[in-house]
C-alpha cells in the first residue's frame, strides 16, 4: 500500500507504574502463534489530514484541503513452527470521505529469532507482499528489536522498509519508517503502547514526519483482546519546508483472538 496510515497518539506516563509481561502474551508486540496455533486479527483505522497554505491569498495563502481515509483489515497468522509463522490478510483502503475504496490482499511470514546466551534479547523479521485492485504491489520488510529482562517496561523498536514494485525505476523509491516504543500490562488485564514514529519518503521531496503513538489493550481472556488505538502528528517537512500548515490525526480499534 502506498498509503502511510500510521496509528499515533500521546505517550502514557503510566508505563512506568504496569506490572511486567512475557512474549508469550497476546499482547505483547513480539506475540506470534507456536507450531499449530494461530491468531486473527481483525483492525479498523481512521485517519483525518488537512493542510492549509500560509501567506496572502494572492501568492496562494490561505488555501486548505482536508481528506478522511480509514482502513478495515482481517489477517490471519499460522505457526507451520515454533519460530516462523505464515502471515495472510484482506483489506479495503477507504479514501476521501468515501469517494473511493480500494481492496487489497497480503501474504508473507514471520521469523523469531533465538540467541542462546542473550535469551532476553527478542528480534523478528517479518516479510509480505501486498497487492491492491488495479495492480499496484508492494513488499514491506520489518525488523523488530526488543530487550524482555523481566522489568516493568519492554522497550522495542520497529524499522520498516516498504518498497512499491511499479513500473518505472522511478516509482520503485522505498520508504522508511521507525517506531521506537514502550510495553507494558498493568494488574494483567490491560496493556499499554505508547511511544514514537518517524517516517521518511525520499521520491515525494524527501518528505519526513514524527508523530506520537499509544494503544490500550483489554484482555478479556489469554486467548482474546479488544484494543483502542490513537496517534497525533507532531511535525512534517510541508510544516518547516514548505510553509504549509497541516494537522494529522489517526484513531482505531482492533479485536485479537488465538485459537
Amino acid at each position: 500500500m502506498n498509503k502511510n496510515v500510521i496509528p499515533f497518539t500521546v505517550f502514557a506516563a503510566a508505563l512506568l507504574l504496569s506490572a511486567g509481561a512475557s512474549a508469550e502474551d497476546l499482547t505483547n508486540p513480539f506475540y506470534m502463534p507456536l507450531k499449530g496455533k494461530g491468531l486473527a486479527e481483525t483492525a479498523f483505522s481512521y485517519t483525518h489530514s488537512s493542510a492549509k497554505t500560509q501567506g496572502p491569498a494572492f501568492i496562494g495563502g490561505g488555501r486548505s484541503a482536508t481528506s478522511d481515509d480509514s482502513v478495515l483489515e482481517q489477517s490471519v497468522q499460522f505457526g507451520l513452527t515454533d519460530r516462523f509463522a505464515f502471515i495472510g490478510a484482506v483489506g479495503n483502503l477507504f479514501e476521501a470521505s468515501g469517494e473511493k475504496d480500494t481492496l487489497y490482499w497480503k501474504i508473507g511470514g514471520r521469523y523469531a529469532f533465538f540467541f542462546e546466551n542473550t535469551p532476553e534479547l527478542l528480534m523478528q523479521l517479518q516479510v509480505t507482499y501486498a497487492q491492491m485492485r488495479g495492480g499496484d504491489k508492494q513488499v514491506d520488510a520489518k525488523l523488530s528489536l526488543g530487550y524482555d529482562a523481566g522489568a516493568t517496561v519492554l522497550p522495542y523498536a520497529e524499522l520498516a522498509v516498504l518498497t512499491p514494485m511499479e513500473q518505472g525505476k522511478d516509482n520503485n523509491e522505498s520508504k522508511y519508517s521507525l517506531r521506537l516504543g514502550a510495553y507494558s500490562v498493568i494488574k494483567e488485564r490491560v496493556a499499554l503502547r505508547a511511544g514514537l514514529d518517524a517516517f521518511w519518503d525520499r521520491e515525494h521531496y524527501n518528505y519526513q514526519s514524527y508523530s506520537l503513538f499509544g494503544e490500550a489493550e483489554y484482555i478479556i481472556s489469554p486467548t482474546m483482546s479488544v484494543s483502542l488505538t490513537g496517534a497525533y502528528m507532531l511535525h512534517d517537512t510541508y510544516k518547516y519546508d514548505a510553509n504549509v500548515e497541516t494537522d494529522v490525526f489517526s484513531v482505531g480499534a482492533g479485536f485479537k483472538v488465538a485459537f
